[in-house]
């Protein structure tokens, strides 16, 4: 494991590889390792923490992204304007894991590696390797996930009191992580397309190997566990980008939570709605309103 220690902005840089040396302005990033027994073979795995390039508070909410399956966490950071806009605004410190075998175990992938106790690892390390150390806000972690990385944002928030609200982006709760009782409310902000062929929007067997609740029920298993009015759903529409949205929301929750998910209209499993939609900012937006 490399133990680094941010201090101000003076953050470990990547590899020549990854970054640029020469161009400094790129060293509010750093990676490094947890260490991880995976199947009799020990492994060191890596994520990456992208801080604003200019420190405008104290202390920063925390927003984990998991990359999807086959994805690179490091290319998904790269690829992220937007992401890295919203973080060099001064909104939140940006965390990307890197899957196993560039997949998340939710229990019937290649990967045989526990990513919960992953997850939860990271945020021991950074709790104990950040200086000051009270840059990054722990009572406000959120996790932002797209489709097999979706289904791993469920599973950890069912399984662990990390997150205080989750965006899992095509994908919604499989059977077996719907069973599993939830250690503390959140609030949801789910995404799926109405014309999805590889996560049905109506639940079922899916041709990842995972039979999923339905859209509908799986926001309705979050908003019962974080115990809302389940018989006062607000529907809403709106446009993403080139889409129509039917949007639905779960209020009057513990802990003022929210529970929301969005139906796009004639998408299929893809996670952006045109070129100039804004789909990060709105989920951050929901994230810090709730």
């Amino acid at each position: 494991m490399h133990w680094l220690t941010i201090f101000l902005l003076i953050i470990f840089s990547c590899s020549s590889s990854d970054i640029d040396q020469n161009n400094l302005d790129y060293n509010y990033i750093y990676s490094a390792t947890i260490p991880q027994l995976i199947e009799n073979n020990n492994v060191d795995r890596p994520f990456w923490v992208r801080a604003p390039k200019k420190l405008k508070k104290n202390k920063y909410p925390i927003i984990f992204f998991l990359h999807g399956n086959g994805g690179d966490a490091y290319k998904f950071y790269q690829n992220s304007t937007e992401i890295v806009n919203l973080i060099d605004d001064g909104h939140f410190i940006g965390i990307f894991p890197q899957g196993y075998l560039k997949s998340w175990n939710c229990g019937n992938e290649k990967s045989k590696a526990d990513d919960v106790v992953f997850i939860q690892k990271i945020v021991d390390f950074i709790k104990q390797n950040t200086l000051p150390n009270d840059l990054m806000d722990f009572d406000n972690i959120y996790g932002v996930g797209i489709s097999n990385g979706a289904l791993m944002i469920n599973k950890i928030a069912k399984e662990t009191p990390i997150f205080k609200g989750i965006a899992p982006i095509i994908s919604q709760q499989s059977n077996l992580i719907g069973n599993v009782v939830t250690k503390r409310p959140i609030s949801l902000y789910q995404i799926n397309g109405t014309d999805d062929n590889l996560i049905p929007v109506g639940g079922g067997i899916s041709g990842v190997g995972h039979v999923f609740l339905s859209a509908k029920q799986s926001a309705e298993n979050w908003a019962s566990s974080s115990n809302c009015q389940l018989n006062n759903v607000i529907k809403t529409n709106d446009t993403w980008g080139n889409y129509e949205i039917d949007s639905y929301a779960y209020r009057d929750c513990d802990d003022n939570r929210i529970v929301t998910y969005h139906l796009v209209n004639g998408a299929g499993h893809i996670a952006k709605f045109g070129p100039n939609d804004k789909l990060y900012a709105r989920i951050w937006n929901f994230f810090k309103e709730n």
